[in-house]
């Protein structure tokens, strides 16, 4: 699910700025879909609006395409201030789906550890 190819690239595959990468992924995320969350049940169009499209670009870069793909459903309909039962899916989708990937990401984490070592 994770692809690390463009801070790979980004970085020259340095093992130290791919765990300060994974690092956020894993520890600031889920400040922003607790805050996520409670903007969207608090019907804050423009909190969602935000923190919405600071995720797509974050999914975004390390590849998760239907991570990315619900976080742009999920601005449009802030965007368009209107939430329904599919943005309520939504949002429980991309909450999941991190939560899945996260695990994903110690993982990795733990791996590139064990190279510095």
């Amino acid at each position: 699910m994770i692809d690390l190819s463009y801070f790979s690239q980004l970085s020259g595959n340095n093992i130290s700025f791919l765990l300060r990468v994974m690092n956020i992924f894993v520890n600031e995320t889920p400040k922003d879909l607790s805050e996520l969350e409670l903007n969207f049940n608090e019907s804050n169009y423009t909190k969602v609006k935000e923190i919405s499209h600071k995720l797509k670009g974050l999914f975004k870069s390390y590849n998760m395409v239907d991570l990315t793909s619900d976080t742009i459903e999920l601005e449009k309909h802030a965007k368009s201030e209107m939430f329904s039962d599919r943005s309520s899916e939504l949002v429980q989708k991309i909450i999941s789906q991190y939560k899945q990937a996260r695990l994903e990401m110690i993982e990795l984490m733990e791996k590139y550890n064990n190279q510095l070592k």
